[in-house]
Order: structure tokens, then sequence, then C-alpha cells
């Protein structure tokens, strides 16, 4: 795990299968239906989080700004 870090989650309660795509990486992540993804991201020292979520055509877009991440469903490791 990261040093220092944050984390957001994005729970799916739609019918479907939602889709998360995580920038900077372009990597698409699929959040099955009544679960939950959570992304660890490392912090930048010394600046403040510009992370953000968007949706897009597709389903949603998180912008990360950190060095790195980490991704997990329901505790289960799915990082790409």
């Amino acid at each position: 795990m990261f040093e220092k870090f944050a984390t957001y989650r994005f729970h799916n309660n739609g019918n479907d299968p939602m889709n998360v795509w995580i920038e900077p990486w372009a990597e698409n992540i699929v959040v099955p239906t009544s679960r939950t993804l959570v992304i660890y991201y490392e912090l930048v020292d010394d600046r403040a989080d510009l992370s953000a979520c968007g949706k897009n055509a597709d389903g949603l877009v998180f912008y990360c700004d950190g060095s790195d991440y980490m991704a997990e469903i329901d505790g289960k490791d799915v990082t790409p």
C-alpha cells in the first residue's frame, strides 16, 4: 500500500455493469451490479488532491491525480 493515500468509492446500484475509466492510464474497470469499486491512490506531497469524477457515454471517468493507484471490487484486487 502507499505511504500517503486517498480513496474513491463507486457503488453500482444499477441493473447493468458499470464502466469506470481510470485516467490518465486509460484503463477501464467494469463494476458488476451490487458491487463496490474502491480506488486507492498515492497522494503527491505538498499540493492539493485534484482528483475528480465525471460522466461519459459509457459510464464514469475518474481523473486520478495520484502518481499510482490500486483498485479493489469488494476486497478483491482488480488493478489492471
